[in-house]
């Protein structure tokens, strides 16, 4: 054989193990844009797009362009699998954004087979936690939720019975099970629903038959605000908690009505560091209203990976990458970015939220009686 073929196989071999003779870098992104998740995907996608575009400002990756891919899985597994195949073989993409829990899982085993890094901007469920491989997430696990939220039921309300109603999807199932593992107290009634449900009154007429005073919610926004407001309409009486990805959202208002009045819920606290205002100053004047933790958590995703690209130079490969990641620290917008040997960011500080006048404000707690 030739030098000048063998050479030209040698650099064509290389091209395919690294991402380094691209004119641009690019990065698949999965996300729910229509379906009944529509608006995760839009704030998952408004915050992408910012951090994108700032990382192209300042030069991109070692003066190559981020170039986004995009697929819409409408929020489903089997519909995202197949935008992952896609993305790897007609686009060869070695990294790929993901979002909500039964797309991360759907994904994972396959990145993590095909040496794919994956950054997830808002996977709920702790089953998503995988030790040393491909897969990262920046949103906040169901069990940080979870435990704050129960905290207050059975210590501030003195609820020792309580019903669980939740959504049928990875996104239902952890929200259901970290609640049962942090709860104290019993729970009397449960039963799930399916997604994009909107007629509940069956399950709320044999939850009213129980008498329970107290309901915990694992939903997406829209189911979450109707079925809301359909116990309001049957006359049932009661204090509802919940976790932020099921209720803070237009869509929940849209659907609850003014029925979503006093509902609580727990949510992962906002930096208020440079990284932090600096998202939101600029998600104000583009969108006019503040940016929601789903934003700032896909914003931190891509400026993680930029990171960790940057420092790969020239070798630019998923291996190196995911070893990268690993080892990076930086100031996120949605709190400090740090990731353990599972591909977590550290805890983020939760706060409790209310429903008042159609507006999500902060739950000012009793003070303690102890």
């Amino acid at each position: 054989m030739p030098l000048s073929t063998k050479l030209i196989l040698s650099i064509a071999m290389q091209c395919l193990l690294a991402i380094s003779c691209f004119a641009e870098v690019r990065v698949g992104v999965i996300l729910g844009i229509t379906g009944s998740s529509a608006r995760y995907g839009e704030w998952a996608l408004r915050g992408i797009n910012l951090a994108t575009d700032e990382i192209n400002r300042a030069g991109g990756i070692n003066g190559k362009p981020l170039k986004l891919v995009v697929e819409d899985c409408q929020g489903l597994a089997n519909t995202a699998v197949t935008a992952f195949y896609k993305l790897q073989t007609t686009n060869r993409i070695n990294f790929v954004i993901t979002n909500q829990s039964s797309v991360a899982l759907a994904i994972a085993p396959l990145a993590n087979k095909n040496k794919i890094v994956q950054m997830d901007v808002s996977a709920f469920s702790p089953l998503y936690s995988t030790p040393d491989d491909f897969t990262f997430r920046t949103g906040v696990l169901a069990n940080q939720l979870s435990s704050e939220i129960s905290r207050l039921i059975f210590d501030q309300f003195k609820l020792a019975k309580i019903a669980v109603l939740y959504i049928e999807n990875e996104k239902g199932e952890a929200g259901r099970k970290s609640f049962r593992n942090s709860y104290r107290g019993e729970i009397a009634f449960e039963e799930s629903f399916k997604q994009n449900e909107t007629d509940f009154r069956l399950i709320l007429s044999r939850l009213k038959a129980t008498k329970l005073k107290a309901l915990f919610l694992s939903a997406h926004n829209k189911e979450a605000g109707v079925l809301v407001r359909q116990a309001k309409e049957l006359g049932l009486n009661l204090k509802i908690f919940s976790d932020v990805y099921s209720i803070e959202g237009q869509d929940f208002l849209d659907g609850a009505q003014g029925a979503g009045e006093g509902v609580i819920y727990s949510y992962p606290k906002l930096s208020t560091e440079q990284a932090g205002l600096k998202l939101a100053d600029q998600y104000l004047k583009l969108y006019r209203e503040e940016p929601s933790f789903s934003v700032a958590q896909a914003y931190d995703g891509v400026i993680a990976l930029a990171h960790a690209m940057k420092k790969c130079g020239n070798e630019l490969t998923p291996v190196c990458v995911k070893q990268e990641l690993y080892s990076i620290k930086f100031a996120g917008a949605s709190g400090p970015i740090v990731f353990d040997s599972f591909g977590d960011v550290s805890a983020k500080e939760i706060e409790l939220k209310i429903v008042r006048d159609n507006k999500f404000i902060k739950f000012q707690e009793l003070p303690s009686r102890e």
